[in-house]
């Protein structure tokens, strides 16, 4: 007998491979819903961003003209992305 990848190598009940299959569903909904939670990067006000990087307001106008953080206008309002601040807290450690 010549094993192929349609040879069976295991008898399951109906039950059973409903089981795996709803197993198999539910962990790809759960890394979908993960990775898609991971992608939403919020927006933060120059107060959050101070917070998030435990700096004063001078240091972050300072460090934006600088260009050592990004940042987005919007209208008159200005918006750090968490994800950059995040990056500028690991090129700094």
């Amino acid at each position: 007998m010549r094993i192929t990848d349609e040879t069976p190598i295991v008898m399951l009940t109906v039950g059973q491979l409903r089981e795996v299959i709803k197993s198999f569903i539910d962990e790809a909904i759960k890394s979908v819903v993960s990775v898609k939670e991971n992608d939403i990067d919020s927006l933060l006000t120059t107060e959050e961003a101070c917070e998030y990087l435990r700096i004063s307001r001078p240091t972050i106008h300072r460090w934006k003209r600088e260009g050592l953080i990004p940042h987005i206008r919007i209208g008159n309002n200005i918006r750090y992305r968490e994800s950059d601040l995040r990056d500028v807290l690991q090129s700094k450690r």
